[in-house]
Order: structure tokens, then sequence, then C-alpha cells
């Protein structure tokens, strides 16, 4: 018997499973954004780790109640520690630079990539630049918090009298020091405050700089001179907002045991109404100018030199 051929049944193929494809592009351009935050983050703290030197020593006169008088202490200092201890805690800044700026630089500028390709524009609203810059800021001194730890008290240690000095010698043995004798925990002293510094840094420094160059575009073009002036509004901004949190942070840091065995701070809030009532109000600014001149200077060579690696690399700005 013929079978007709219109009953005739093709045969069922599978569909092939689909290939596993990575877009080594958008893995590469992603990578390449956290290693352009961390060597702009270290390429600007060799610049100004003098001036931070300079404004934790500041603080932690004006905790002692000691009335500060900028160009004496300068001068003192140079006399006490020569030129090159205002890089005390280099290496630690270094290190605290590699991990830090690369989440908090390089985890925004990927989060506004993707964003921007999401919605197709060039320009992401504020409210959005804000959080990224906000989260990237948080997350990003989390995982640098022991770095940072031993960079304050390599800083504060000749501030201490000489048998509560710690003599780290380098970032290695302050941070297996701690972890030895103090316990792990210790490495994340002062968490709290740091991070709201680190957001309050971020914010003021990576939400604000689109929106300051595409305000300034109609009068400067975007020119060098509106990537520089607009480097130099975010500094000013990131300085007023995280000053305050950088005192309390400082204090907590290099907090140690008094006579009675006690130390002076409980926590933060202790610390911060400690510090009103003491010092007063405006005393969490203490030593703006010189912190202006550190996360100011420090904020425009970091985003001018992120800028200028994102441009020379093709990512994210177009040549």
């Amino acid at each position: 018997m013929s079978v007709s051929p219109s009953k005739v049944e093709s045969p069922k193929v599978s569909p092939a499973p689909p290939k596993c494809q990575f877009d080594f592009q958008k893995i590469k351009n992603t990578v390449l954004n956290m290693l352009i935050g961390s060597f702009a983050g270290v390429g600007a703290v060799t610049v100004v780790q003098p001036c931070d030197f300079y404004k934790t020593r500041l603080q932690l006169m004006a905790e002692k109640g000691i009335k500060v008088q900028y160009g004496k202490l300068f001068g003192d200092l140079v006399k006490q520690e020569k030129l090159l201890g205002f890089y005390a805690g280099l290496t630690a800044s270094w290190f605290r630079q590699f991990i830090f700026a690369g989440i908090r630089i390089g985890l925004f500028l990927n989060l506004c990539d993707w964003a921007k390709k999401q919605q197709q524009t060039d320009a992401l609203p504020f409210w959005q630049t804000a959080s990224f810059s906000l989260g990237a800021g948080a997350i990003g001194i989390i995982c640098a918090m022991p770095p940072d730890v031993v960079m304050i008290r390599m800083m504060a240690d000749k501030d201490l009298p000489a048998d509560k000095r710690r003599n780290y010698t380098n970032i290695a043995n302050g941070v297996a020091r701690i972890f030895r004798e103090e316990g792990p925990g210790m490495l994340w002293k002062g968490w709290l405050p740091a991070v709201l510094r680190a957001m309050a840094l971020n914010f003021g420094m990576l939400a604000p700089y689109d929106t300051c160059k595409r305000f300034l575009s109609p009068f400067l073009g975007m020119t060098k001179i509106n990537y520089l002036l607009s480097s130099f509004l975010c500094g000013l901004s990131a300085s007023i907002l995280c000053l305050p949190f950088d005192n309390i942070k400082v204090k907590l840091q290099k907090d140690v045991p008094g006579p009675d065995g006690k130390k002076r701070y409980k926590g933060v809030i202790n610390c911060f109404t400690k510090t009103l009532r003491t010092e007063g109000f405006f005393s969490f600014w203490t030593g703006l100018p010189i912190f202006w001149v550190f996360v100011g200077n420090h904020t425009m060579l970091a985003l001018l030199i992120s800028d200028y690696l994102r441009y020379i690399l093709g990512i994210g700005i177009k040549k």
C-alpha cells in the first residue's frame, strides 16, 4: 500500500542548545574601569599624602584642646618629622587606594556605563548617579577598612606617648599585628563613620561631576578648562560633606586605652557627642582648608586621571 506524500511527517529536529557566549569586550571594559579607579586613586594620593598627614595631626591636636596655629604646626612637624615624615603610612595609603578607589570609582563607572547602555543615553539623571556613587563608596570602604585602620594609626603614632605607640613597619606588619594582638574585628574599627565618610566623599566627588560638565558646556564646551573647573567644584563639595565623618573616624581608629584601661570613646554616637560638647559644632570641620587641599586636589587628580585613561583606552568617553 502506497503512502501519500502529503501524509509523510518530517522527522522532528530538536533545537540546538544555545551557545554560551561571553562578551569579552564588556568583561575587558569592566576590569579596565576597576584598574583605572585603582591607578587614579594611587596616583592622586601619592601627590597629596602630606596634606592628609598634616590634616590628621591637626585633628588630633584639636581633640586635646590645643589651639591650632597652622603655620607653627607645619614648622614644628617639618623639624620633628622631616619631609619624609609627611609620608608616614604611604604604603598603607597605596594599598588602601588600590582597593578603595578601584571599587568606589571603578564600580561607579561600570554602573554608569551599564545604565547609559540600557537607557540609550549619554546623560543619566542626577538621582541615578547619586545612588551609584553612594553604593560604590560604601562597598569600597568596607573592603578597604584594614589598610585604612593601619594608615590612620601610622600617621598618629608619634602623637602618642612612647609606651602607647604601635610602631608598625608597613601595611602587612600592621594588619598582622592587629589581627594577632587585638582580634580581626579591630581591622574594621570605626567602620560606621568610615562608611558614612566614604559615601559622602563619593557623593560629593562623583555624583555632580557629569552634571557640572554639562552645565558648564554651553560656556566652556567640553574642554580641559571645563573638566578642571568641574573637578575643582566636586573637590570642594566632597571636602565639606565628608570632613565631619573623617574627624570621627580618625578619633575612633587611633583611640588607645587610658591609665584605667578604658578607651576614651565608646562608639560613634559617644564620640560625636563628646566632640560636640568639648570642642564645639564647628570643630567637626577642623582643618577644612588643609582637608580641602587634600581632598580637593585628590578629587581633581583622580577624576582627571580616570577621564584621561578612559579616553585613551576608548571606554565610555568618545575620542
